[in-house]
């Protein structure tokens, strides 16, 4: 992805952890002309990167100021989510497109042609790692305090395409709790997660596991797996990871949360198609609770 050029008034509405350390940071890089307007709970003053913001109060929204090139970005609890979707979307302004964060647990929302579901896994590297396991997987796969819940099925599309289909088994030993998925290969998830220990092993008969070495190797600018790219990081991308020469990527999983945000963005609005949908969003919430 690179920047988008075109000047958008951005609206964000909500200002908890998500929209401060994830939307605010993507949205400056990828719309770099564009206008803000925040929106939450009560009118305050705030400091964004050492200048001093005045976020409004959700009552004060009255509309947008021009008729194009509007975007809105929706993240509040999920019990908010149609309370605000239904006072910013109605006949009298119209969003170029709607961003609206996960979990979707409306399933009114599904039927809303123009919603785009902030799901950022599948467009991440880790959704790259996710595709080469798919390619190169052998007997079975193990995720091992990997994946959470609907985040975790959204990844596991990937594997396993229709997830509403796809066949469980489910039990709890002290306090881990194991899932077995049956599809084209055997994979069992170990929850809950933790990606500060977490892995990925992958073995022909769940015999002699071997570990998967997944980062990402600054000299190169890419993800690898064992040694495979999997993943360019392009020249913009960078600016969302640290400076250290090789980056465990489960280990530091918010820094290339941000870049799979940026991409389902860009591409959302560059290409004019929803990314990812609140259909999917939804059935991820709902086969989520039990994994």
């Amino acid at each position: 992805m690179r920047p988008i050029n075109t000047s958008y008034d951005i609206f964000i509405f909500g200002y908890g952890s998500r929209a401060k350390n994830d939307i605010i940071p993507v949205v400056d890089i990828t719309f770099p002309k564009s206008n803000k307007f925040i929106y939450a709970t009560s009118r305050k003053k705030v400091n964004i990167n050492g200048e001093i913001v005045t976020i409004k109060s959700f009552s004060e929204f009255s509309g947008t100021y021009k008729l194009e090139n509007n975007i809105a970005f929706i993240s509040v609890p999920p019990s908010e989510q149609l309370r605000v979707f239904n006072k910013i979307n109605n006949e009298l302004f119209k969003f170029d497109r709607i961003f609206i964060d996960t979990p979707i647990v409306e399933k009114s929302l599904i039927d809303m042609s123009n919603i785009e579901v902030l799901e950022d896994f599948p467009f991440s590297p880790i959704g790259s790692v996710f595709k080469h396991l798919q390619k190169k997987r052998g007997g079975g796969l193990i995720f091992y305090r990997c994946l959470f819940k609907y985040h975790g099925v959204s990844l596991l599309r990937t594997l396993v395409g229709d997830v509403n289909s796809m066949r469980k088994i489910s039990f709890r030993l002290a306090r881990y709790k194991f899932t077995f998925v049956f599809s084209s290969c055997i994979i069992l998830i170990v929850s809950p997660r933790k990606y500060e220990i977490c892995k990925v092993l992958t073995s022909n008969y769940f015999f002699n596991p071997k570990r998967l070495n997944i980062e990402y190797i600054s000299h190169d600018n890419c993800v690898k797996v064992d040694g495979h790219k999997v993943d360019l990081i392009n020249s913009y991308e960078q600016s969302f990871l640290t400076s250290c020469k090789n980056i465990d990527v489960f280990k530091n999983i918010d820094m290339f949360k941000k870049i799979g945000l940026s991409r389902l963005i860009y591409r959302s609005i560059t290409v004019n198609k929803i990314q990812y949908s609140c259909a999917k969003a939804y059935y991820d919430y709902i086969n989520g609770e039990n994994i």
